[in-house]
């Protein structure tokens, strides 16, 4: 025998602010990890905190689900103000520092890593020792969809990364990069070719 759709709706409704509060608490638990948070920081469920080291974020910079935010012993993330990180990034200092300037806009899937591992033959890849190599992300940066920063990156202010590119070395301010690696496809001012199409 069911139940009436009423007594369905009842039920349901506490269920939801039971869940919605206990969500709440985790993203506030999580947050009480960092060492300085900005006002009106907001976060959606699953926001992931590891702090052996220092991590700092901005006003106004908001999470989408499942974020991962890791400093190791020595590490440092720094992250601006107004800058919005969407679903399912990964962001790891590890022992070095990955700093994001303000008003950026990293799309959902982003891996910025701080955090390298030596390749030598004559040990198993699960036994190299790891090696740290610090990573700036400047102002006014968007990362597309799935965009990968690898350990010793530099992305210039005002630069656009295209949806699943890997973003090594330095790169120009305003300019536009696509590929695996990256190479610079145009500019956001116009100069240098055709604009990128970024997701």
């Amino acid at each position: 025998m069911s139940l009436p759709g009423w007594l369905v709706s009842m039920a349901g409704a506490p269920c939801f602010a039971a869940l919605r509060l206990a969500q709440e608490f985790a993203v506030r638990r999580s947050l009480a990890r960092c060492d300085e948070v900005g006002e009106g920081i907001t976060a959606r469920p699953g926001l992931f905190v590891l702090n052996a080291g220092r991590i700092r974020l901005g006003r106004n910079v908001s999470f989408g689900s499942g974020v991962d935010l890791c400093a190791y012993e020595g590490g440092l993330i720094d992250i601006g103000d107004d800058v919005f990180i969407g679903n399912g990034c990964v962001i790891a200092a590890g022992r070095g520092t990955v700093r994001i300037g303000s008003d950026c806009l990293i799309a959902e899937g982003v891996s910025i890593r701080a955090g390298d591992h030596g390749m030598a033959p004559d040990r198993p890849m699960r036994l190299q020792e790891a090696v740290f190599h610090d990573v700036t992300v400047g102002r006014d940066v968007w990362l597309a969809k799935g965009v990968t920063v690898i350990a010793g990156a530099g992305i210039a202010d005002g630069c656009v990364v295209a949806a699943n590119a890997v973003a090594r070395g330095d790169t120009e301010p305003y300019g536009i990069y696509a590929g695996v690696p990256i190479r610079k496809v145009g500019d956001r001012r116009g100069k240098g070719g055709p604009a990128a199409a970024p997701q």
